[in-house]
């Protein structure tokens, strides 16, 4: 049985810990999180959980939609959730709530995997974020974004182990099973693009990977996915929805784009500072930040966030941390997970938009400040000459920028 008094005894004997200062953030940061849970109050529950896995369910045993919904799933989605064939709805809606929290859990834990920050006591700080708005309201509603978590999670490892081609294949396979991967996969490409050295080694093989991948799960599923693209995704496009309290959209039609293009400018700007240094930094943080340019996006989607939200945690909440980056920190955490309830009562149903607008234009100033402290890791993408290890910065291991590739 997993016991917690290892890593809390760990934490405690540790010296940063006995820093008064650290104590001080990490008994704040957790508050947060635990005042944060009243959040849960804006999921607009319906009559009865799994209303969106009934759509999926209904379809698989042949009876209507209750509400009349039509299947707008792309066919690899629908093929994935074909497992709940034959299985009674409640039963099948049981099974795929505990999924979804254990494929967010498997995106996660993927990622942590290349964090060398990671320990027990993260984990128990990231496990309060099963009990916000977006865990939350994507169990009571049986939303199926968290396939896409591992899928996209498992594509940026196989980019850090250099396996580019293969890791194109999975970025196709997540931007099939959902529209809004294909942001970071365009903000990749840009930086594979901008980057000479990047482009000489790495890009036709991520653009190959992902159009072989793109062309050949459309093949795979013809022509259903022809359907899906030419006649399914441009009418749910059209449709008009509410943006409510737990929406997070930032803003809708041709006029949005012009905010929704600079936010991705200068996104695109700061990922191609950081991606030598922190891919994995830039890999969560643009599947993160994915779902808030589509026109229509509930809060249940913001489970695509916790990876990153793990990575930004152990970045940032650390022995040396000041009030500044405290800020930050918590600030970065509202903007996904935080309780909506202070801006509905100022600014009501798009509150939270504002903020993240504010969120989405000053973070990238925030981090060009704190990428020199960023460190060297070992799956850093940094080409020394003729094999010579690249010094890390003060206070870094030493050699931790080595591209193991570029070893002649």
């Amino acid at each position: 049985m997993f016991s917690c008094r290892r890593p809390l005894s760990r934490l405690v004997e540790s010296q940063s810990f006995r820093r008064p200062g650290y104590r001080v953030f990490l008994a704040l940061f957790v508050l947060f999180l635990l005042v944060s849970m009243h959040g849960v109050t804006w999921t607009p529950f319906y009559t009865y959980r799994g209303l969106d896995f009934q759509n999926l369910h209904a379809y698989f045993h042949g009876y209507a939609d209750p509400l009349g919904r039509p299947m707008v799933y792309p066919p690899p989605m629908i093929w994935m959730m074909s497992w709940c064939r034959g299985i009674p709805y409640y039963a099948a809606n049981l099974y795929w709530e505990f999924a979804i929290v254990m494929l967010t859990f498997l995106g996660t834990w993927i990622v942590s995997t290349f964090d060398r920050r990671r320990s027990a006591f993260s984990w128990m700080v990231w496990a309060l974020l099963l009990f916000q708005l977006p865990m939350v309201y994507a169990v009571e509603r049986g939303n199926n974004d968290a396939w896409v978590i591992p899928v996209f999670t498992l594509a940026s490892a196989l980019v850090l182990h250099r396996k580019i081609f293969t890791a194109g294949l999975f970025f196709a396979a997540a931007c099939w099973l959902k529209v809004y991967p294909v942001v970071p996969c365009v903000l990749l490409l840009a930086i594979f693009v901008l980057d000479p050295e990047l482009r000489r080694r790495y890009f036709w093989k991520l653009l190959a990977g992902l159009g072989v991948g793109g062309v050949g799960i459309g093949l795979i599923f013809w022509p259903e996915s022809w359907t899906y693209v030419t006649e399914t995704l441009p009418a749910y496009a059209k449709e008009h929805r509410l943006l409510i309290v737990s929406s997070h959209s930032l803003f809708r039609r041709w006029p949005s784009l012009f905010l929704k293009v600079p936010i991705l400018l200068l996104w695109g700007t700061m990922f191609h500072r950081m991606f030598r240094k922190d891919p994995l930094f830039v890999f969560t943080a643009g599947l993160a930040i994915s779902t808030f340019f589509q026109d229509s996006s509930n809060d249940y989607s913001l489970i695509t966030a916790y990876p990153f939200l793990f990575v930004l945690m152990n970045r940032m909440l650390k022995p040396g941390i000041d009030w500044r980056r405290f800020g930050w920190l918590v600030f970065s955490f509202w903007v996904f997970i935080g309780d909506r309830t202070p801006v509905a009562w100022l600014f009501h149903s798009r509150g939270a938009i504002f903020v993240h607008v504010i969120w989405f234009l000053t973070f990238p100033f925030f981090m060009k400040r704190e990428l020199d402290e960023v460190m060297w890791s070992p799956y850093s993408f940094s080409y020394p000459a003729d094999s010579v290890r690249v010094s890390a910065p003060a206070g870094g291991p030493s050699a931790g920028g080595l591209d193991r590739q570029a070893v002649v």
